[in-house]
Order: structure tokens, then sequence, then C-alpha cells
């Protein structure tokens, strides 16, 4: 008689993209204020569009000129999508060697407020290899973006598995994570830690290396 073993699938480990994997804030930055300038709009401080990276485009349009109307907003927002250069982005530090060691333990997904076809490009462009990611789920792959679980909900769906924990830099991935009944994990960045502390993570790392440790 032959026992079948039964396979046990591993848990799924969520990142955010941008903030969490890679650094692309100053071009971002500058992506907005030339969209302001092509818009006839004065470009801003940097620290203005920083605070509120995460959100959406427009509501961070929305956020520093508020008495734009919609289709001005749509507008600027489109043309900051298409001046966003992502040449000079950078992978976060031990980025590699982090995905590597989780990898053995764990399936590796993304869910990003970014376009699809812009977080496989940026990954190859910065050699982190897209395969080490089972899935992909992108802001073009959805009908809500976070802090909508919806990203976690397809992402369960198609591997088949159970998450374990989000990693995020933004209010918006703890939000999701919490809603969704997962281990929050805040990494320090694009938000201080003092401002991560605020949304009640489980965990708050200050580099990627220290992740393999904690969960």
């Amino acid at each position: 008689m032959t026992t079948k073993i039964r396979q046990v699938k591993k848990e799924i480990i969520v990142f955010d993209f941008d903030g969490t994997l890679i650094d692309s804030t100053q071009e971002i930055v500058e992506a907005y204020n030339e969209s302001f300038s092509k818009n006839n709009l004065y470009r801003v401080p940097a620290r203005l569009i920083k605070q509120n990276l995460g959100k959406f485009r427009e509501t961070i349009i929305k956020k520093i000129y508020p008495s734009l109307g919609s289709r001005k907003i749509r507008k600027i927002a489109e043309d900051q999508g298409k001046l966003l250069d992502i040449s000079k982005a950078q992978a976060k530090p031990n980025v590699v060697e982090t995905l590597t060691k989780l990898s053995r333990k764990y399936t590796l997904a993304i869910a990003s407020n970014a376009e699809h076809k812009t977080i496989v490009k940026t990954l190859q462009h910065l050699e982190i290899n897209p395969r080490f990611f089972k899935a992909i789920v992108g802001m073009d792959n959805i009908s809500h973006r976070k802090p909508s679980t919806e990203a976690l909900e397809k992402l369960e769906r198609a591997l088949g598995s159970k998450i374990r924990a989000v990693v995020g830099d933004t209010e918006t991935d703890i939000q999701m994570a919490k809603s969704y009944n997962v281990l929050a994990v805040a990494v320090v960045g694009t938000r201080s830690y003092k401002d991560l502390l605020k949304e009640y993570p489980d965990i708050i790392v200050k580099d990627l290396s220290e992740l393999s440790e904690l969960i």
C-alpha cells in the first residue's frame, strides 16, 4: 500500500512595492512637479508631496491644490504617471538577500498601488528577479486599491494558500493588513517610526534584513 504524503503549501508574505522594496521618492516628487508645471501650476516643496506618498495620485493632487476640479486633477494625475522616470530608482538595502531567505520558508507576492507593468519593469531594471514573486497584483489588476483588502483576497485565491503577513511602508499597508487579520509589518522610510506607530502595526523594522528573524 502506498501512502500519499500531502505537501503543505507555504504561507504567503505580501510586500508593498515602492518605499518597501525599492525607493523612487525623488523621481515621484519630480514627476509631480513636472506635471504641475505642464498644467500651468506652481512647483511645490518636496515635503508636501512626500508626506502624502502612499495615497492615490488624485488624492495627493487634491490636497496640494484643493480648488482644482476633478477633470483637471485627472489630467495632472495622468501626466504624472507618464512623466515618472524609474531609471534612477534604487533597490532598498539588503532586498535581494532578504527575499532569498524568506522565499525558502514562504511564498512571496506583491500588492501595490503601482501599475503591474511598472512593477515588473522596475524589478528587471534593478536586477531583482521577478521570479521571487509567485504573484503580483498592481492597481490595474483590481477594482479597489489599498487599503481595500481586494488584492489580498485575489492573491490567496491565485496562490491557494493563506497570507501570513503584509510588509509595507505606509498607513494604507498597515490598515489593509489589520482589516484582513494578518500580521502588519511596517518599514521605516516613507514614514517615520513615530508616524507608523500611530497605526499600531504588529512589527516595525528599519531594515528589510530584520524580517527573516521576525516572521
